[in-house]
């Protein structure tokens, strides 16, 4: 009877335990996401996973911007959702409009390293202090952010 009881306290203890593990965190509170930068209207996370590495059930709030600093193979699976795979390019910028906050988490099921800067939008940029559009033509672009791509040879500066 003792073996039982002590049998079924391990088992729930560890029930315990990996439903701890997977409840969701805001996006730059999950260990991957190592916070770069954060003021009132920007987070920024440099997000990192090594081949087999899990990101951990992160609920993302706001709108971003995420440039991929190298090529990945990644499964992806959004909370209730069917795990599914994407492959990241090296230097591809994307805009994230987040409508309602969703949470996932990613796995590296590929051979390099996945590696991102994420840049969430907290806030918008009051207008004086919004930069005039340039004459370069921008990367991407939506209601609330333009991302440029400048490349600059050594010594070469903007």
């Amino acid at each position: 009877m003792k073996r039982t009881v002590l049998s079924a306290v391990s088992v729930l203890a560890l029930a315990v335990a990996a439903a701890a593990q997977e409840a969701p965190v805001p996006v730059c509170q999950e260990p991957h996401h190592r916070l770069k930068l954060e003021n009132e209207y920007v987070q920024v996370c440099d997000v990192v996973a090594a081949p087999g590495e899990t990101i951990g059930f992160h609920t993302h709030s706001h709108d971003a911007v995420v440039v991929t600093e190298s090529s990945a193979e990644m499964k992806s699976e959004f909370q209730g959702g069917e795990p599914q795979r994407k492959v990241t390019q090296d230097g591809d910028v994307a805009l994230i409009e987040v409508l309602k906050p969703y949470t996932h988490r990613e796995t590296n099921v590929g051979k390099t390293p996945f590696h991102v800067t994420l840049v969430q939008l907290m806030k918008p940029m009051p207008e004086h202090k919004r930069v005039a559009p340039g004459t370069v033509k921008p990367a991407v672009e939506n209601r609330r952010v333009r991302v440029h791509r400048w490349t600059l040879a050594p010594g070469q500066s903007s």
